[in-house]
């Protein structure tokens, strides 16, 4: 493997003014034809990323946020936990690695240390997403543990 000689960044203006880095570190080697960065992989990448890129850039950085943490806020709620007011939300459980388990059954994908799942919401998810996780891990939510982790988004 030949060691990069450039390293890309992509940076997207959104319409609200804020910019942000949706990509980093795309290596580029001296070695890697020309034609290949203007009709390769990066090219067909990027074809399946200009609508999403555009969508994310039409809505306003107030109203993503309002989106992925009202998610969230919604999830708490149901689950009788305090909303965190972040996108992000670690709920502790009992039994936790049987909760895992019944999340991967319905195909909810979620992260988390010890007693506790991490669920973070984006824009790509609905109302529908946070009410099947508060179904399926209500029986295992431990009400004593009252203090739960947030994480504040920007």
């Amino acid at each position: 493997m030949s060691t990069p000689k450039a390293l890309l960044d992509l940076e997207v203006a959104f319409a609200d003014g804020s910019r942000a880095l949706v990509c980093t570190g795309i290596a580029c080697n001296a070695t890697t034809a020309p034609w290949q960065w203007s009709y390769g992989e990066i090219t067909r990448a990027w074809i399946g990323a200009e609508k999403s890129l555009e969508f994310l850039c039409s809505v306003p950085m107030a109203e993503r946020t309002g989106w992925c943490v009202g998610l969230a806020d919604h999830l708490a709620a149901r689950l009788g936990l305090t909303p965190t007011g972040s996108s992000i939300l670690a709920i502790p459980l009992v039994r936790p690695e049987r909760a895992r388990a019944a999340l991967k059954e319905v195909g909810i994908t979620t992260s988390g240390r010890g007693p506790r799942i991490r669920a973070s919401f984006h824009l790509y998810n609905d109302m529908s997403e946070a009410n099947l996780i508060a179904e399926v891990i209500q029986p295992f939510v431990d009400s004593r543990d009252s203090h739960q982790l947030g994480v504040r988004t920007p």
